[in-house]
C-alpha cells in the first residue's frame, strides 16, 4: 500500500465518525456513474472550504481532470514542483485527491512520488453558506468512490 494511502481520507473518516452519532450527510442523487452527497456539518464544510481557499490547491484540483503523475500536474498547473509535492500530499491526506496507482512507464522508487498517479476524489462540489447553516454537496464518481474506502462504506450502508 502506498505510504500516503495509509493516512489518507481524513475528511471522510471524520464524516464516517460523525455520522455514527448524528445525521451529518444524505444522498441527494444516485446515477449510474456518480453519487451526490450533502454534508450537513458546519465543521466539515469549513475544512473543505479551507482546502479550496488555497489558490494552489484550486489550481491543482482544477487541472486534475484525469489521472495524472506529479510531473504532469506540475506541467499543467505551472506551479513549482516542490509546491505540487507538498500540496498533493496534503490533498491526499484530506481525501480530496487519491493515489490511484503507478504509471506503467515509470519504475517507482521506495517512498517517493516517482510514477505515482493521482486523481480527484470529488468530481464536482458546491457550498451553501447561509449564516445559520453551511452545507457542502459533493459529487463523486463511483470508480473514485470505490477507492475512498471510508466514504464507500458509508454510502454503501445507506444505498
Amino acid at each position: 500500500m502506498h505510504r500516503m494511502q495509509k493516512r489518507a481520507f481524513l475528511l471522510f473518516i471524520e464524516l464516517v465518525e460523525k455520522s455514527h452519532a448524528e445525521s451529518v450527510f444524505s444522498i441527494v442523487k444516485k446515477e449510474d456513474t456518480c453519487i451526490t452527497i450533502r454534508i450537513n456539518d458546519i465543521e466539515l464544510t469549513d475544512k473543505i472550504i479551507d482546502a479550496y481557499l488555497d489558490k494552489d490547491n484550486r489550481i491543482i484540483l482544477y487541472n486534475l481532470r484525469s489521472p495524472m503523475t506529479i510531473t504532469e500536474i506540475v506541467k499543467k498547473s505551472k506551479l513549482p514542483q516542490s509546491s505540487v509535492y507538498r500540496k498533493v500530499d496534503a490533498l491526499v491526506e484530506q481525501g480530496l485527491i487519491l493515489f490511484s496507482g503507478f504509471d506503467r512507464d515509470v519504475k517507482n522508487g521506495k517512498g517517493n512520488h516517482k510514477g505515482a498517479v493521482y486523481e480527484k476524489t470529488i468530481h464536482s462540489i458546491s457550498f451553501n453558506l447561509k449564516s445559520d447553516t453551511r452545507t457542502t454537496e459533493i459529487t463523486v464518481e463511483r470508480r473514485a468512490l470505490q477507492k475512498c474506502k471510508p466514504l464507500y462504506l458509508l454510502v454503501s450502508n445507506i444505498c
